[in-house]
């Protein structure tokens, strides 16, 4: 029973992540930039899925070159 209830916690856990990687990628869709790049670094810092993570680095490196923030946008490709 307690190996079923940590099962459906941390898939819970993985889908609010994945959940939250999706309304940051909204608000890049939107093109509100900075709204974006603040949601993608928490899903960056709340996840230890490292595909997840390599993502929304790369979503910020296009939120600020899409901002024209080339400089900015360099470290994240």
């Amino acid at each position: 029973m307690n190996k079923l209830l940590i099962f459906i916690g941390l898939a819970f856990w993985g889908w609010g992540c994945s959940s939250s990687f999706k309304a940051a990628e909204n608000k890049f869709k939107e093109g509100k930039y900075n709204t974006a790049i603040a949601m993608f670094e928490k899903v960056k810092a709340e996840t230890k899925d490292e595909a997840l993570q390599a993502k929304a680095n790369y979503r910020i490196g296009d939120c600020y070159r899409l901002s024209n923030r080339l400089a900015e946008a360099e470290p994240f490709y």
